[in-house]
């Protein structure tokens, strides 16, 4: 499965190789990157929170490296 690498400075969006998963039982996000031609070799555990708004095109839950309670 390949992800979607978005160059800040370009806003170039390059797939890389790399897969996500969620538990909705726990609310955990697993990401794995796996692309060192792009120097993009990361894992990460993060915390998923629901959002409060629901609908169509909106995002079920957020996830963050940064501390959401300072946002």
């Amino acid at each position: 499965m390949s992800k979607i690498l978005v160059a800040i400075q370009t806003k170039v969006k390059t797939g890389v190789k790399g897969y996500l998963v969620y538990s909705p039982e726990t609310n955990e996000l697993y990401v794995n990157i796996d692309s060192p031609e792009f120097g993009a070799s990361e894992q990460w555990e993060l915390r998923a929170h629901p959002c409060k708004a629901v609908g169509n095109g909106i995002p079920a839950v957020v996830a963050s490296t940064a501390d959401l309670a300072y946002w």
